[in-house]
């Protein structure tokens, strides 16, 4: 049984009951060219819509004519607009008429709160929507930006936020939040259309069918929000797990990227979507990307995947070819991989890549440490990359090889040798060198494969005595 609790309206002296002025708040405009308030025309046409996966779509404050004789008994219309609303209020949250009670796992109409004197934030807030523009009261739903609740079921996560109302512009914004312990301090608000709330609405419905167990029918609602509200995060993430719930993984995957198309922060939509690429089988990609991110405090925008073309070619790899123009276009910082092998095995096309990362103020990471341009120590190697690639570039460069025999470079190989000291004369650290060196695969005056810092500093020491 779902645990209940009375409900109280947030309240702030000297305002009225459960109105908080909320003078420190910014209240962004509604987006995605939406109205802000649908009128009676744009509703029944959106009740009609055929194209949407429902027969008819709820609107969630409709009132209906049991609740327009409560409101006639109790609130004159003709009063001045906050007279209304604070007769609305101590009316609505009257212990002896009224008694309502918070129950967070369901979102119900104003219609059904009504009748059942119970429901969560969204059901409270449209019901007294409802009633308030009944009243001639010109309110409108608010997001809060800085509250979301996360439920965990096995390994996915479903998500929805809190929403509240709001009256008035500017420093003269009132704010209603019906929550069961609201807190004090003002948050983060911006204004949300009504479509955006119905779909929130029908986002909010879907998840709990998917904890009902009823997946077929929560597909239905959440693809409904979706269309609804096709730029919003959160119903996007829920379709996923209803799509995954349903078997469904290539929609699932797509509904996961979405989200992070529209949100690149929402970490649960990541969450989900590592989950799912994990269950794929690519577990070195979900890994990686999600490490590296934590661990530099990134949002990822957006995750590509590509297979190696038989060429090797980055310019055969259309996912990454992708990512770049995404980068150019400013969508993105920069790039992730899991590993630079991953990206290319051509040292060509890694000194180009890096090149071109460079001169636009971008860089490239790898989840295994081998390369990261946002940093100190990596715009080094990328310095120490591109003075080997252009190096390596010249007509008639040999391949370094070692001497098996003496661990040293042969003759025909000073020239690396030159670079080398070259690089160390402009400051180019041992460790940055070395990296370069590793992954351009040039193996070491010892035949090994792998360059140390301390392989850096003996040839480079080397040479410096043949020249004297």
């Amino acid at each position: 049984m779902p645990n209940h609790s009375p409900i109280r309206p947030r309240r702030r002296p000297p305002v009225g009951l459960a109105a908080t002025l909320a003078a420190a708040l910014a209240v962004a405009a509604c987006g995605h060219n939406q109205k802000l308030v649908l009128s009676g025309g744009d509703l029944e046409r959106l009740k009609k819509d055929s194209s949407l996966p429902v027969a008819s779509v709820v609107v969630p404050f409709e009132i209906d004519d049991e609740m327009r004789a409560w409101l006639t008994q109790r609130v004159n219309a003709n009063m001045p607009l906050e007279r209304r609303l604070d007769l609305l209020l101590a009316n609505l949250f009257n212990p002896k008429d009224f008694k309502i009670e918070y129950e967070s796992a369901t979102t119900s109409t104003a219609k059904e709160v009504f009748a059942k004197r119970r429901g969560n934030c969204l059901a409270f807030t449209s019901l007294f929507i409802g009633l308030a523009r009944e009243l001639g009261v010109p309110v409108f739903y608010l997001d809060v930006e800085d509250v979301e609740s996360f439920l965990k079921e096995g390994d996915l996560v479903v998500v929805s936020g809190h929403v509240s109302a709001g009256f008035g512009t500017g420093k003269d914004l009132r704010v209603f939040d019906f929550s069961p312990n609201p807190e004090r301090q003002f948050r983060p608000v911006r204004s949300i259309s009504d479509q955006t709330a119905i779909a929130l609405f029908y986002s909010n419905r879907g998840a709990e069918m998917l904890r009902a167990g009823q997946g077929k029918e929560a597909l239905k609602w959440l693809q409904t929000a979706v269309r609804l509200d096709p730029e919003n995060a959160r119903p996007w993430i829920n379709l996923g797990v209803a799509e995954r719930r349903n078997g469904n993984l290539e929609q699932a995957e797509a509904a996961y990227r979405r989200a992070l198309v529209i949100d690149a922060g929402a970490s649960s939509a990541y969450q989900n979507l590592a989950t799912l690429l994990r269950l794929k089988g690519q577990n070195k990609e979900a890994d990686a990307l999600a490490a590296l991110a934590a661990r530099r405090g990134w949002s990822l925008e957006k995750i590509v995947h590509d297979r190696e073309p038989s060429t090797g070619r980055l310019s055969d790899r259309p996912a990454l070819m992708y990512a770049l123009r995404e980068i150019r276009a400013g969508a993105a910082d920069g790039l992730i991989v899991a590993r630079v092998r991953d990206l290319t095995t051509r040292f060509g096309d890694l000194v180009a890549l890096v090149e071109w990362m460079t001169a636009s103020g971008t860089f490239v990471a790898s989840a295994d440490r081998e390369l990261d341009t946002s940093t100190g120590t990596g715009i080094a190697t990328a310095n120490a990359i591109l003075e080997l690639g252009t190096w390596q570039r010249r007509p008639g460069t040999p391949r370094p090889r070692a001497d098996l025999a003496t661990g040293r470079l042969r003759s025909s190989d000073h020239e690396l040798g030159r670079r080398l000291a070259a690089m160390r004369d402009r400051g180019i650290p041992l460790r940055a060198i070395a990296d370069a060196l590793n992954l351009a695969r040039i193996p070491n005056p010892s035949g090994h494969t792998h360059w140390r810092p301390a392989n850096v500093q003996a040839a480079t020491r080397e040479e410096r005595e043949r020249g004297n």
